[in-house]
């Protein structure tokens, strides 16, 4: 998480898309969730998603033939996290 979070914070981008493993694996949920903890707080959006049904990981992904047209309807239909102040906090 410590590496992960230097680099966000040098390339200081928009929003970071997490690709956990496949769904099922809870200890892969419990990662992308605490990777996303720490990114949240230095990058305005982040969001996680999960390789299709019967795919273990990104890899797998790729390696069957995922396109960007079905990567991105993945992102898009992702939850957006993020760290808002409410108006007291902003005056």
């Amino acid at each position: 998480v410590a590496i992960t979070t230097k680099l966000v914070k040098r390339l200081n981008p928009a929003e970071v898309v997490i690709v956990a493993d496949d769904g099922t694996n809870e200890a892969g949920k419990r990662g992308a969730e605490s990777l996303a903890v720490a990114v949240v707080t230095i990058c305005k959006s982040v969001r996680i998603i999960f390789p299709p049904s019967g795919i273990n990981d990104a890899r797998d992904w790729v390696r069957g033939g995922a396109t960007a047209d079905e990567v991105l309807a993945v992102v898009h239909a992702a939850r957006v996290r993020s760290l808002t102040l409410g108006k007291e906090a902003q005056q």
